[in-house]
């Protein structure tokens, strides 16, 4: 007996083809080769992943998809319009997946790789590019389509470090200094109003406590700003509200959201405000004026309005379910949800922002982790 786990994918797909036209009677089409069920069976760890063109065209009818990074070290690709639990397609990194972004105008998915100390760039489910020395624990990357670049803070050194999708390689100010100690997240406003202004980079320092500021005029032309807005307890999120002007800042230890203003990075009055018990993530709907905070330790997500910074509604979960990463898709109007405790991914309608309403669940084998949308 052949063991089809073992050989090359371009013999199995011969294997594949021969046996159904020597065993039926029937035409078969490639349309009707079902490929991924193979690989399926054999999860190619990156540097294994070496697709025939025959494949790679099936695996790309998945127009619309998810990527989820996993507690196994695995990135899994699910299709979101059949809203499956089975992968289409799966990669194994050689280590924790610490951070996941999707570079839409280059059709690009970019993750860190701790194992490798890596940034790795998969391109039509390949790998395309592996760009070392950035620090140590690149974390909470995200790319900023205005001047085509990936900022990539790294918790050990302290540092941002600077990609141009352009040129695939390092911009020449990069590292940058994160002006804190471990800096979790980022976000970015591109609507800035000051005259000039490109792009204002925000960045969390948890270690440090504090919010720090870049204005950013061009690509190669960054301005560090004075500014250490303070958070509160165990800072873990900060979003930015470009629309409505605001800057949240989700203090999970004290079980409040910060708010600053984007143009003056002065804080709000009557901030914080309350949110649930260990707030994690924020997720922001800016042409709603909404913003989605999930609680983590009471299961549970709070809805606030940004423009009076009231909690308007929210979502209860089944005790454990552990909500943590929460995501905005604006353009189809849907909600997606990750659940640490219940391994799973709730979909939501937000068609009534303010009353999400459940489409389906996906259910996991593993810990999701973070999740990007195609």
């Amino acid at each position: 007996m052949v063991k089809i786990a073992n050989l090359p994918l371009f013999i199995v797909f011969v294997l594949v083809v021969s046996s159904n036209f020597c065993c039926s009677s029937n035409n078969v089409s490639i349309s009707d080769i079902h490929f991924m069920d193979i690989s399926e069976s054999r999860d190619a760890s990156i540097s294994d992943i070496d697709l025939n063109e025959d494949i790679k065209v099936d695996v790309l009818q998945h127009d619309k998809y998810f990527a989820i990074s996993f507690e196994d070290n695995t990135l899994k690709f699910f299709d979101r319009e059949k809203s499956s639990e089975q992968p289409f397609f799966s990669v194994n990194s050689k280590g924790e997946i610490s951070s996941l972004e999707y570079i839409a105008d280059e059709d690009m998915i970019v993750f860190s790789d701790l194992g490798s100390k890596e940034v790795v760039f998969l391109k039509k489910f390949i790998e395309y590019k592996r760009i070392q020395n950035v620090g140590n624990f690149p974390y909470s990357m995200r790319y900023i389509p205005k001047i085509k670049l990936l900022i990539v803070p790294d918790k050990s050194s302290n540092r941002l470090y600077v990609f141009d999708t352009e040129k695939m390689e390092l911009s020449n100010i990069s590292p940058m200094t994160a002006g804190g100690n471990y800096p979790i997240s980022i976000c970015y406003d591109d609507k800035p109003l000051t005259q000039g202004l490109i792009v204002r980079l925000m960045i969390l320092n948890y270690g440090s406590l504090t919010v720090r500021a870049y204005d950013i005029f061009d690509k190669d032309n960054w301005g560090f700003r004075s500014e250490q807005l303070p958070t509160l307890a165990e800072p873990s999120d900060i979003a930015c509200d470009s629309e409505n002007r605001r800057l949240l800042v989700v203090n999970s230890g004290s079980n409040n959201i910060s708010v600053y203003g984007l143009d003056d990075l002065v804080q709000i009055p009557n901030s914080p405000f309350e949110a649930g018990k260990n707030p994690t993530y924020a997720a922001i709907y800016s042409s709603a004026s909404v913003a989605y905070v999930t609680n983590t330790s009471d299961d549970s997500l709070t809805i606030f309005s940004t423009v009076e910074m009231k909690a308007k509604g929210g979502i209860n979960f089944k005790p454990q379910d552990r909500p943590t990463r929460v995501y905005v898709n604006g353009s189809e109007k849907r909600l997606y949800v990750l659940l640490s405790g219940a391994k799973s991914l709730i979909i939501y309608s937000i068609e009534n922002p303010m009353v999400p309403e459940k489409i389906s669940q996906i259910i996991f084998t593993s810990t999701p982790k973070e999740l990007i949308y195609r």
